[in-house]
């Protein structure tokens, strides 16, 4: 019997379900060592068993994400029982309240806890596995962002505001960090049939707010969550590290971006401005 050597230990925010959860399946897949992170324990030791099928458990954890101290210590936790942490995927997020802002309904609590989950959370987390990172000079952070954060829609002010932000703060600390040997990448996992999409047909907001062709996808969901996860896998295996600080989606062919990526550099793309390679 042939023993594979893990490849490092892998934190998955948000791992109890949807995208996260298939992440944690495909980097158990891929030899890492993974810490299955959500903030209750519901659906996430699902999760767990299903990590089991195709090589060691994940790990679970709980923590708030936005709470620091929370995630401050879970990481240490983490590190204490798997060792250094070598890949942090952010996945954590929520869609948050789709309307108009002076609708009387809608809700400005969960339209700043949506700031808060999908901004804070990457933030908080990033800053957490950095210093070990730099010490170590390896890692890799990887951020779900969204197309959103190119596309402006009405009705979800909040969620492209978020996913904006988490790009651009992922091209940012990918410069800040490349000295130390630490690569950054945002994605965009397409549109997902996944419970966060759902809760906006079973809420109506789809045929209200959402204008017919983007309401039709968001109910058929395009994308099965495993295009993601691919993606993130391959992402953290280093093949594509010369794209560090890309906004990078599940239709991108990584093979060719990385043949081009000093062209991709010199001018800029796959970043917050709209240019891609013709």
């Amino acid at each position: 019997m042939i023993i594979t050597e893990p490849k490092g230990v892998a934190i998955v925010t948000g791992a109890s379900r949807g995208i996260g959860r298939e992440i944690a399946i495909s980097l158990t897949a891929a030899k890492y060592q993974v810490a299955a992170l959500a903030r209750s324990e519901i659906d996430l030791f699902e999760t767990i068993r299903l990590t089991e099928k195709v090589g060691p458990p994940a790990v679970p954890f709980l923590a708030e994400v936005t709470n620091e101290e929370q995630v401050s210590r879970t990481v240490s936790e983490i590190e204490e029982a798997m060792g250094p942490v070598n890949l942090l995927v952010n996945n954590a997020g929520v869609m948050g309240p789709t309307g108009l802002i002076w609708d009387t309904s809608f809700d400005s609590d969960e339209w700043w806890e949506c700031l808060n989950i999908n901004i804070r959370g990457p933030f908080l987390f990033s800053k957490a596995v950095l210093n070990g990172m730099v010490e170590r000079g390896q890692g890799r952070i990887i951020n779900l962002s969204s197309a959103a954060a190119l596309q402006a829609r009405p009705w979800m002010s909040v969620y492209g505001l978020s996913k904006t932000a988490i790009t651009r703060f992922s091209e940012a600390l990918a410069m800040e960090v490349e000295p130390h040997g630490i690569t950054v990448f945002s994605i965009d996992p397409g549109l997902v049939h996944t419970a966060m999409p759902q809760g906006l047909v079973k809420s109506g907001a789809d045929d209200k707010w959402l204008d017919g062709a983007f309401a039709e996808q968001l109910r058929k969901g395009a994308n099965p969550p495993q295009r993601a996860a691919e993606l993130t896998v391959k992402l953290a295996s280093g093949k594509a590290d010369a794209l560090s600080g890309c906004h990078l989606s599940i239709r991108d062919d990584i093979e060719e971006l990385v043949k081009r990526s000093k062209e991709i550099s010199d001018k800029g793309l796959y970043r917050l401005g709209l240019d891609r390679l013709k």
